[in-house]
C-alpha cells in the first residue's frame, strides 16, 4: 500500500511546501508565454517575415540589390519634401496621434460617445445633482418612510439608481479615463490642425510615382538606401535581430513548452459568474437525481444536503457552507431504504456527475478549508458506481486530511492522512495526477503520496463536499469550504 512521502513530511515539517501564490503566477507566467508564442508562430507578422525572408536571400535579389548605383538626390526639393516628411513621421506627437486613432480604445471611445447609455448618464448627472432633484429625492424618501412604503419602487429611487449604475459603467469609466487622458488630448489638438494636414500632404507627395521616378533617376551613391530592395533588406535584418524574433526562435527551438502542449485543458470553472452554472454542477448526488429527482442524505450523516441553498459565490470564490438549519428530506438506510427524516443541519455539495467524466488526467483545485472540527470537507472523484472512489483530500473530524483510494468491491483501499494544521485556513492547491499505471496525490505541486496499485480504469467525475458525522457545538457554525477554481486536463 501506498504511504505519505518522507520528502512531503520534510518539506512540510521545515516549511518548504511552496507559496499558493508563488505557483499561480509561474503558472500564469508560462501559459501566458505559451499563449504569446503560439499567437505569434500563427500570427501575419511572422508569416510576413518569412515571405520577406525568401525575398531577400533570393540569388535575384541578391543581385538586384548589388547593381543598384548611387545618385545625388540631397539637393533637390524632393529631397526636402522626403526629409520634411521624415522628420514628422518620426515626431513623438503625430505617432501617437496615429496610434490612438487605429487603436480599439479610439474606437470605443467613439461607440460609447454615441451610445444611448452615455446620453443617459449625461442626462441623469446633469438631473441628479440638482438641488430641485435632491429636494425632490428627500421629500419622496421621506414620505415612503412615513408611509411605510418601498422607496425603491420611486421613480425617484430609480433614476438615482440607474445613475448610480450607469456611474459604475466600465465602458463609462473608460469612456471620461480616455476623455481625460494625454493621448486623446493630443489627438484632438492634432486633427485637422495644419501639421496634420502638412504631414499628409507630405505623404501623398513623396509616394507619388513622379516623386518616386524622379528620385530613381538621380544620380545618388546612396541610392540603394532609397530602393525598396534595401528597405527590404534592413527591414529583414531588423526583424530577424529584434528581441521578439530572438525570442520566438529560441523557444522554438527549446522543450520549455513540452509539459504544457502535452495536456488539454478538458473542465475549468473559476466561479466568476454570480451563480452556480448548471451546465457543469448538479447540487445533489448524482444517483439522487437520477433515481428519485430529489436529494437525499447517507445513514450516517446528520446533515441533509440542500439543493444549492448552501452554496455562496462570493469574488469568485465558491463556498459550501455546513450550519445549524432544520430541514425535511431523505436519508438512504442499507436496511430500509430511503426514509423521510428531520434534520438539524445542512450542507451543500456539487458534482459533475451529469456534465463531465474524464478516465486519466490532472485534477486540481485551489480550496480553502475551514478548520472547525469536527466539520468535514472533500474534493473527490466518482465513478458510475460507489467504487472506485478516490479521495483528493478529505477532511475529517480529527484535523486529518485523507488521501484515499477504494477499488474492487470496496474492500481494498488504501487511506493516507496527514495533520491538516498547515492546511488550514489559507487557499492551497490539491491535485490527483492519475495515469494507467500510477496515482500521484500532490499539495502545490509537491507530491504527497503515489499508487501503482488498484488503478481506476473507468471515468469518474468530481464531487466536492461538505458533510457533518458527529455532534457539534453551534457557536463555531457554520463552517465553509472555498474553492477558487478547478481545472482538469487530459493528455494529448
Amino acid at each position: 500500500m501506498a504511504s505519505i512521502k518522507t520528502s512531503f513530511l520534510l518539506k512540510s515539517m521545515f516549511g518548504m511546501i511552496p507559496a499558493t501564490q508563488k505557483i499561480e503566477l509561474a503558472e500564469a507566467e508560462i501559459q501566458k508565454e505559451f499563449k504569446e508564442f503560439n499567437e505569434f508562430q500563427n500570427s501575419q507578422e511572422l508569416s510576413d517575415f518569412l515571405e520577406l525572408e525568401k525575398i531577400v536571400t533570393s540569388q535575384k535579389f541578391v543581385n538586384t540589390l548589388a547593381k543598384i548605383k548611387a545618385e545625388n538626390f540631397s539637393s533637390t526639393k524632393e529631397y526636402k519634401q522626403e526629409q520634411e516628411y521624415l522628420k514628422l513621421q518620426k515626431q513623438k506627437n503625430i505617432k501617437l496621434y496615429y496610434k490612438f486613432k487605429s487603436s480599439n480604445i479610439y474606437d470605443q471611445f467613439l461607440r460609447t460617445e454615441q451610445s444611448d447609455d452615455l446620453k443617459e448618464f449625461v442626462e441623469l448627472e446633469k438631473m441628479v445633482n440638482t438641488s430641485a432633484f435632491l429636494t425632490a429625492f428627500d421629500k419622496v424618501k421621506a414620505e415612503c418612510k412615513e408611509k411605510k412604503e418601498d422607496f425603491k419602487e420611486t421613480k425617484e429611487y430609480g433614476k438615482k439608481q440607474k445613475w448610480k449604475d450607469l456611474k459604475k459603467s466600465s465602458l463609462i469609466k473608460k469612456f471620461f479615463k480616455v476623455k481625460k487622458s494625454s493621448k486623446y488630448e493630443n489627438f484632438k489638438k492634432l486633427d485637422k490642425s495644419d501639421l496634420i494636414s502638412k504631414y499628409e500632404d507630405l505623404e501623398a507627395i513623396v509616394h507619388t510615382q513622379e516623386f518616386i521616378d524622379l528620385k530613381n533617376e538621380m544620380n545618388d551613391k546612396e541610392r540603394y538606401k532609397k530602393f525598396d530592395e534595401y528597405k527590404k533588406q534592413t527591414k529583414y535584418e531588423e526583424i530577424k535581430n529584434s528581441e521578439k524574433f530572438q525570442k520566438y526562435f529560441k523557444l522554438k527551438g527549446s522543450n520549455k513548452f513540452d509539459e504544457i502542449k502535452s495536456w488539454n485543458l478538458s473542465f475549468y470553472d473559476n466561479f466568476d459568474d454570480k451563480d452556480l452554472d448548471q451546465t457543469k454542477w448538479m447540487t445533489n448526488y448524482y444517483w439522487g437525481k437520477t433515481l428519485l429527482k430529489d436529494g437525499y442524505s447517507l445513514a450516517n450523516d446528520k446533515h441533509f444536503i440542500t439543493d444549492g441553498k448552501n452554496l455562496q459565490i462570493k469574488d469568485s470564490i465558491l463556498s459550501i457552507i455546513t450550519k445549524r438549519d432544520k430541514a425535511q428530506g431523505k436519508l438512504w438506510n442499507p436496511k430500509f431504504g430511503f426514509m423521510p427524516k428531520q434534520f438539524d443541519y445542512t450542507s451543500g455539495l456539487i458534482s459533475t456527475g451529469e456534465s463531465f467524466r474524464q478516465k486519466f488526467g490532472i485534477f486540481k483545485a485551489k480550496i480553502r478549508l475551514n478548520d472547525v472540527t469536527p466539520v468535514n470537507h472533500a474534493f473527490w472523484m466518482l465513478s458510475e458506481k460507489m467504487i472506485p472512489e478516490i479521495d483528493i483530500l478529505k477532511l475529517d473530524g480529527k484535523k486529518k486530511i485523507g488521501m484515499n483510494n477504494y477499488w474492487g468491491l470496496g474492500t481494498n483501499k488504501s487511506i493516507s492522512k496527514i495533520g491538516a494544521s498547515k492546511y488550514l485556513n489559507d487557499f492551497f492547491i490539491f491535485s490527483l495526477e492519475w495515469s494507467e499505471d500510477k496515482i500521484v496525490w500532490k499539495i502545490n505541486d509537491v507530491i504527497v503520496k503515489e499508487q501503482t496499485s488498484g488503478i481506476p480504469k473507468t471515468p469518474m467525475y468530481i464531487v466536492f463536499s461538505s458533510a457533518l458525522y458527529n455532534e457539534i457545538s453551534d457557536s463555531i457554525l457554520p463552517a465553509k469550504m472555498d474553492i477558487d477554481w478547478i481545472k482538469c486536463y487530459s493528455k494529448n
